[in-house]
């Protein structure tokens, strides 16, 4: 897989892939139906509101709930393990889930592999949160990286009560999916044990700003040394945050690697998940 710098119009899980058949792979499309469930639980509420209000009385506004997350949802190393590890699989900026999973094919361990659907258009994919390219660490960014999150992680909580999983779930991507993984560790660690971020970053105002109390996942992160859409130098700081808040994280850096996976650096990561999972 040779390593080649992806542009911001371009599907951001930074492989060279062969093509690539939806069909070939053991899949199911699917919604977490927590969220659906709570969309119907406020709509019945507002009709009992209604029914119970005087005529003067403005009806009070609906509920603002996102909608859910579509995903794939693969039986990796095809295990066929009724209580597999979870893992989730974040995309990049205008890449679709069904490309990220040939980043992580080649996991051994038998795991329970799902991969989300950004819920925005862009170009032939999706995308998480708007981003300038090259990355602009501000606020702003900070804020919409959160959302996005918060939104992944609520989809791991409700596959964690609706499936039988063991141990607690890794999350990881590429580039966006980075960022949320390094997200989901700051803002929900009870959430997961374990997060392996590739090409990702978090603004400042994202990280932690003092020790983190609490169990805190572990952090394997990987980073092209050449990237030059999310310079590396960003991911040396939240490595460092991340650490000085109290968890267990690390860096590891490739030299001549643009904002690409290369084949070492997928080797070694998914080496780190394969570790993780065994635990």
């Amino acid at each position: 897989m040779p390593p080649a710098c992806q542009s911001d119009r371009r599907p951001e899980n930074g492989a060279t892939r062969p093509v690539f058949a939806v069909e070939s792979l053991p899949m199911t499309r699917s919604r977490s139906s927590h969220v659906q469930g709570l969309a119907l639980a406020c709509l019945a509420i507002g009709f009992a509101a209604g029914a119970c209000a005087s005529k003067e009385q403005a009806p009070a506004p609906a509920a603002t709930v996102a909608p859910p997350l579509d995903f794939i949802e693969i039986d990796a190393a095809g295990g066929g393990d009724p209580d597999a590890p979870l893992v989730v699989a974040v995309h990049g900026l205008g890449d679709r889930p069904e490309n990220l999973a040939e980043l992580y094919r080649d996991i051994s361990a038998p795991c329970r592999l799902v991969l989300p659907r950004g819920p925005i258009p862009y170009a032939d994919g999706s995308s998480w949160f708007d981003i300038d390219i090259p990355y602009a660490p501000d606020a702003a960014l900070g804020a919409r990286i959160a959302e996005a999150a918060d939104r992944v992680a609520a989809l791991i909580d409700h596959l964690r009560k609706d499936r039988a999983i063991r141990g607690k779930p890794l999350v990881t991507g590429f580039s966006q999916g980075g960022m949320i993984s390094f997200a989901v560790a700051v803002r929900h660690p009870e959430s997961i044990g374990a997060a392996v971020p590739i090409a990702g970053a978090l603004p400042d105002a994202a990280l932690p700003a003092g020790p983190a109390s609490g169990a805190k996942p572990r952090v394997r992160a990987f980073h092209g040394a050449d990237d030059p859409l999310v310079p590396i130098e960003f991911a040396r700081r939240t490595i460092a945050a991340l650490a000085a808040a109290g968890y267990d994280a690390s860096l590891r850096e490739y030299a001549g690697i643009g904002h690409a996976v290369s084949d070492d650096m997928r080797r070694v990561a998914l080496a780190a998940i394969d570790a993780d999972l065994a635990r």
